[in-house]
C-alpha cells in the first residue's frame, strides 16, 4: 500500500468544506472521482451529496442516482436539451438541466447547494440570478436577491480562512492536479 495519501486528504478537505446537509456539484475528473469515491465507497460524509456537473446531463444519470441522493432534487420529470459544450463537441444537442432551474429548486426548497471548483461552461444563464460566493474551498449558490451583508460575509471569511495547512497551501501553489499526476 502506498503512503501517498495527496488524494485522499484533497477529498476529505473538499467534503469538509461543505456544511452539514449540503449538496456538492463538482466538475473536472479529479474532484468529482475522489469526492465521489470517500462519500459513496467510504461513507466519508454520508450527509453530502456529491454531483457531478459533467455525468448530471446524461439520460442514465437520473435513474442510476436518485436512489442515492438525500437532498439532491432533480429539477422535474420532463428533461430539457439544449446546446452547451458536448454539442460543441460534436454531438448535435446535449441531454442535460440547466443551471439556473436547479440552483431555483434548491433555492426554494432552502437546500444549500456548492460548487467546485467552477461552474460547467456553456449555460451561463444562472448567472443573472446567483453569485458564486467563495467559503472554504468551495463556492455558495447564492440569489441575488438574497446576498450577505457585509458583516456576514466578513463572518464567513474570516472563519475558513486558514483552512488549509501549510503542506497543503503549497501543494495548492504549485498546481494540486500537477502534484497528483505526478504522484499516483
Amino acid at each position: 500500500m502506498s503512503n501517498n495519501l495527496i488524494m485522499r486528504d484533497y477529498g476529505r478537505k473538499l467534503l469538509d468544506s461543505v456544511p452539514k446537509n449540503g449538496i456538492l456539484m463538482v466538475e473536472g475528473d479529479m474532484p468529482s472521482l475522489t469526492s465521489r469515491y470517500l462519500r459513496y465507497s467510504e461513507n466519508y460524509r454520508p450527509d453530502v451529496d456529491v454531483v457531478d456537473q459533467e455525468l448530471i446531463g446524461f439520460p442514465w444519470f437520473k435513474p442510476m442516482h436518485r436512489h442515492i441522493f438525500q437532498h439532491y432534487q432533480f429539477p422535474y420529470d420532463r428533461e430539457l436539451y439544449f446546446k452547451d459544450v458536448l454539442a460543441r463537441k460534436g454531438e448535435k444537442t446535449a441531454f442535460t438541466y440547466d443551471f439556473r432551474t436547479v440552483f431555483d429548486v434548491h433555492t426554494k426548497a432552502g437546500l444549500p447547494l456548492y460548487i467546485y471548483p467552477f461552474m460547467k461552461q456553456g449555460d451561463e444563464g444562472w448567472q443573472k440570478f446567483y453569485d458564486l460566493v467563495p467559503t472554504r474551498m468551495i463556492y455558495e449558490v447564492r440569489h441575488k436577491n438574497n446576498p450577505y451583508s457585509l458583516d456576514e460575509f466578513l463572518d464567513k471569511a474570516f472563519e475558513h480562512k486558514y483552512n488549509f495547512n501549510k503542506t497543503w497551501t503549497t501543494v495548492i501553489r504549485n498546481c494540486i492536479q500537477c502534484v497528483a499526476g505526478s504522484t499516483l
